[in-house]
């Protein structure tokens, strides 16, 4: 008969090394946000009545660090940090969200011209042009569109990502007129 016990001998597997993401959400009014979803890969928080979260997550070393927000009645935001997420790092990865400008129910089997008050921008559909992304059927008889115009001559932070774009070593500011987002769902 022999018997045993694991000692301290420190022979098991190494914990993974982390970072800290962290950051405060506010609309375009500069006021904090509260329970807005923050996501980073499969690590998520919320945000406390001050706006703030934070996440730990296991370093990755990867570059830009993306970061998602959203919260019902505003536009889905994406934010980047440029540094890697390294073992010990702490970085903050902040946002400002923009309302949802309207909320539109319609039929995915006709032409549709969705519109948001007050702006002449409008999404143009096609009949039976969208498919689930799940599956790749038609998506069911009633869908809704929720639309923002984001306006980056008197925000640019309520612009998706970090307002840069590249090629190859060079990056430079991205010049806009506006933009759109939509998100549709059946």
């Amino acid at each position: 008969l022999l018997s045993a016990c694991g000692g301290g001998s420190g022979g098991g597997t190494p914990a993974a090394a982390s970072a800290t993401v962290s950051g405060t959400v506010q609309d375009t009014a500069g006021h904090p946000v509260a329970g807005v979803r923050v996501a980073l890969g499969a690590a998520s928080a919320d945000t406390d009545a001050n706006g703030q979260y934070a996440i730990t997550t296991d370093a990755s070393g990867a570059t830009p660090t993306v970061v998602t927000f959203s919260k019902a009645g505003y536009a889905q935001q994406a934010g980047t940090s440029m540094q890697p997420l390294a073992a010990g790092t702490a970085l903050d990865v902040s946002a400002t969200l923009a309302s949802v400008g309207a909320s539109v129910t319609f039929n995915p089997a006709t032409t549709q011209t969705l519109t948001v008050p007050s702006s002449a921008a409008s999404v143009v559909l096609s009949a039976n042009s969208l498919v689930r992304t799940d599956n790749g059927a038609a998506p069911g008889s009633s869908a809704q569109a929720q639309i923002t115009v984001i306006d980056p001559s008197t925000d640019s932070s309520v612009m998706p990502g970090n307002f840069m774009a590249g090629s190859g070593a060079s990056v430079q500011p991205i010049e806009s007129f506006g933009a759109l987002q939509v998100t549709l769902r059946d």
